[in-house]
């Protein structure tokens, strides 16, 4: 391992890199799949823009694959260094500046290469013939027509998006807990406040009466804060492996009676250790439900998928609620038990208003 070599002490687990003073998860959203497809991108792009043969574009694209591996290689090497030296707050601090520095490079290096490939040692053939004249009349009128139209489909794009980025139903109270239960709020971590960037935090830990306990988590993005990829893109499914926790069976949807109204989930268990984990999952797009598993198993087909990259950018996250429950077994534990944790500390935002 090249940070062995280098004299950090680092043991890889998987997708994970651990080290003295936490470790570095390389999930599918963090493992150059999206690097790779902006520097394809790219480079077919300026292979155009240069007019080069087909061989030439051909190494531009390859110059693309390569710069884009390397480039990732070398910013979960960086990510380390900085996890090494200064914890996990470090890392989360400085991941997004190291993804945007190494993205930087990559297209810098793209254009760079483009533009020596470009140069034809071969004198060009001598045009005699008289420049086009510039676009009049009707066909000038029919390019800033579409010029305009781009322009207002991009307004209304982003109109209905921030229309949607209204509605938030819930919040978490600790008051009026059933009498024996217990609860302690807790605070964001720093690396939490980085990588999610969201307006509103409320966690609870909660145990009953049994002395069974359970984690809350509610998360919200104001209009005008756009939710960022981590949290579009994210579940637990991919998260927590970062973690060590295995997801020893498929995700599913549960639907729970919470406060007299339905509230859609997904459910991901999870073994570490030989202690299993359940872990709900409510998001919301403006108020309504938005149920998402992102599983190997249940992604959808070719067709499908352009469908779900066509909605996506405008269903964006306003709200998130993550329940963390020990796994009590059989379905029907598992509702009552999630829905018992919910009933409690959950209250929509509408009555709290009307509360004095």
């Amino acid at each position: 391992m090249l940070v062995n070599a280098l004299g950090v002490a680092a043991l890889q687990r998987g997708n994970v890199i651990e080290l003295a003073n936490g470790s570095v998860g390389v999930d599918e959203a963090c493992s150059g799949i999206q690097s790779l497809q902006a520097a394809l991108m790219v480079a077919l792009f300026l292979g155009e823009y240069f007019s080069l043969r087909p061989a030439r574009r051909a190494a531009i694209v390859l110059t693309g694959c390569v710069s884009a591996v390397a480039g990732n290689f070398l910013r979960i090497v960086v990510l380390t260094f900085i996890t090494h030296s200064g914890g996990v707050p470090g890392a989360a601090a400085w991941h997004d500046t190291v993804g945007a520095v190494a993205s930087v490079a990559i297209f810098a290096l793209l254009l760079l290469v483009a533009w020596k490939i470009s140069y034809d040692p071969f004198p060009a053939i001598v045009d005699d013939r008289p420049p086009a004249a510039a676009a009049t009349g009707a066909e000038g009128r029919c390019i800033f027509a579409v010029t305009l139209a781009i322009f207002l489909s991009a307004w209304a794009w982003a109109s209905r998006i921030e229309r949607r980025d209204a509605a938030e139903r819930w919040s978490l109270t600790d008051t009026g807990l059933p009498g024996g239960w217990t609860s302690e709020s807790v605070a964001p971590t720093p690396a939490a406040r980085s990588q999610l960037r969201f307006t509103e935090w409320q966690c609870l830990r909660v145990r009953n009466t049994a002395g069974a306990s359970a984690q809350v988590i509610r998360l919200a993005w104001k209009s005008g804060a756009r939710t960022p990829a981590f949290v579009t893109n994210h579940t637990p499914a991919i998260c927590l492996p970062s973690s060590g926790w295995s997801q020893w069976a498929p995700a599913f949807f549960l639907t729970l009676e919470v406060r007299g109204g339905e509230l859609p989930c997904a459910v991901f268990p999870f073994e570490r250790d030989g202690v299993r984990l359940l872990v709900l999952q409510h998001l919301s797009s403006g108020g309504h439900a938005v149920l998402r598993l992102m599983d190997a198993s249940q992604m959808p087909g070719t067709f499908a998928r352009l469908a779900t990259l066509w909605r996506e950018p405008m269903l964006q996250i306003t709200e998130e609620i993550l329940l963390y429950i020990p796994d009590p077994g059989d379905a029907v534990a598992r509702k009552n038990s999630a829905a018992e944790f919910l009933n409690t500390v959950l209250l929509p935002r509408a009555e709290l208003r009307r509360t004095p």
